[in-house]
């Protein structure tokens, strides 16, 4: 009797093996298949923005989601955005981190966090670009700039000539800020900015930011109620073309005067 006991406990010993071995293989498969692949997409452009050709290699990696709003999932990757000036054939390269939720007025109309999960994204995608010139005009509002999805033109250290910004996000899911990195091209190269706010690329209940071209300087105001904000005011390093620095704050309270406060740059 002992014998045939210890015979029918190896047999369940080796069925729940089995039945293991069964569910692990399962795993397996789910995890493979929801497993990102390190497939580069291919983003074109089919008019020129700004006097480049201007293509884009995505490496998607992986998702982020938002606390805030459970319906908003973005990819994030390395890029490489390829500009190729049409007037001389001059090229330049920069590689940066590109998130995507949606690609709007190209051919690829499928969700792209489903595409990606999926392992279904395009090689190209083909974005029809509207206008050919691809410049955010200087008068314009800022907000509508801050949603550009890839890059923009625009001239922020006021020499005339346009720069080039390219929007990151920051990759933690409580963290929505966006950072604009700028470059500007000197002698045939784009020379990235030391230091750029960011802020003014922000418009909200509580930033609002503004490029004076005038004064030239930029301005980010922070508000704490309808008649209480700071004002943090940038310009130029004096012995820098591409780094801005703080050179003073402003405190309004509407019912004390304005006490401004003045850096050392």
């Amino acid at each position: 009797m002992g014998i045939l006991f210890l015979c029918s406990a190896n047999k369940r010993f080796e069925n729940a093996i089995r039945g293991w071995k069964t569910i692990l293989l399962l795993i397996f498969m789910i995890s493979c298949k929801n497993k990102p692949t390190n497939k580069t997409i291919q983003i074109e452009f089919a008019k020129p923005v700004n006097g480049f050709r201007a293509t884009i290699y995505w490496t998607p990696k992986f998702v982020k989601t938002y606390p805030d709003d459970e319906d908003r999932i973005k990819v994030f990757g390395k890029a490489i955005l390829e500009l190729d000036r049409i007037a001389d054939k001059v090229k330049c390269k920069v590689v940066y981190n590109l998130s995507i939720d949606n690609l709007v007025d190209s051919d690829f109309k499928k969700s792209v966090y489903e595409s990606f999960v999926n392992h279904d994204l395009p090689g190209v995608i083909t974005v029809k670009n509207k206008t050919g010139k691809g410049i955010i005009d200087k008068e314009d509002a800022l907000f509508y700039e801050r949603n550009e999805a890839f890059f923009f033109f625009k001239d922020v250290n006021f020499d005339g000539k346009d720069d080039l910004l390219l929007v990151e996000e920051s990759l933690e899911a409580d963290d929505e800020n966006k950072v604009h990195r700028v470059f500007e091209f000197q002698e045939n190269k784009l020379v990235e900015f030391q230091y750029f706010p960011s802020l003014v690329f922000t418009y909200g209940r509580n930033y609002i930011g503004k490029i004076d071209y005038s004064e030239k300087e930029i301005t980010v105001s922070s508000y704490y109620s309808c008649c209480e904000y700071d004002t943090d005011f940038y310009r130029l390093d004096g012995n820098s073309k591409n780094k801005f620095v703080l050179y003073k704050t402003e405190k309004f309270n509407l019912n004390n005067p304005i006490i401004t406060k003045y850096y050392k740059e």
